[in-house]
């Protein structure tokens, strides 16, 4: 009799140290799922976030402005106190800056006659508009439709010459730390879901074996 005690206590150690293995086995699985379940959604939900996108847009062209009148004699000026930064538009809605100072060395104007006197300082000064006008557009008729003599160095016709400003376009997505806190939602519904099936099978495996 006490040999067989002793076997049986043995045999109840061997089984009690193998279920305990289990449980480790198991719980270790199920807390190396739930790590992996983070991490999978917390990729998937935060992704590759997007750059910001910066656009120009035209506030003023030269040549729109020059034409419309409103600065007087030399449009330049005014021109440049418009709000906005100043540059060449190039292609594809890009912005090459321009240096104020090389724009002042131009004369922009909507006035033909002005416009004979600035490249004739020194023939028209004090007589009428309508005398310079007779006199040049005879053999240069292309000053009818010069309204700007820019600086050679400026390598833009005055439709390019533009006041801009750039706008930003914020980038889409979800933020970083919104996306982690849904992939931790994500992880512990998995794990309520995984425990109340794991523990209904236990009950059922428990009322069969009674």
């Amino acid at each position: 009799m006490p040999r067989a005690s002793s076997s049986s206590r043995r045999s109840r150690r061997r089984r009690s140290l193998s279920g305990g293995a289990g449980q480790v086995a198991l719980s270790t699985s199920f807390f190396t799922a739930l790590a992996l379940v983070f991490i999978a959604t917390g990729t998937v939900l935060s992704g590759e976030p997007e750059r910001a996108v910066e656009r120009g847009r035209v506030l003023a062209r030269l040549d729109e402005f020059t034409r419309s009148g409103e600065s007087g004699v030399h449009a330049i000026p005014a021109f440049l106190r418009l709000p906005g930064m100043l540059g060449i538009e190039g292609e594809g809605a890009r912005f090459e800056p321009l240096s104020e100072a090389e724009l002042r060395k131009g004369f922009c104007t909507s006035s033909v006659a002005q416009m004979i006197r600035h490249r004739y300082p020194n023939d028209y000064k004090s007589i009428d508009d309508a005398e310079p006008e007779r006199r040049v557009l005879g053999s240069h008729p292309e000053y009818r439709d010069q309204i700007c003599d820019l600086p050679a160095w400026i390598a833009a016709a005055p439709h390019q010459v533009v006041k801009y400003e750039i706008t930003t376009t914020p980038a889409s997505g979800v933020p970083f730390v919104l996306a982690w806190l849904g992939a931790a939602f994500v992880t512990v519904g998995v794990g309520f879901v995984t425990l109340d099936v794991y523990y209904r099978m236990l009950i059922r495996r428990f009322a069969a074996a009674s």
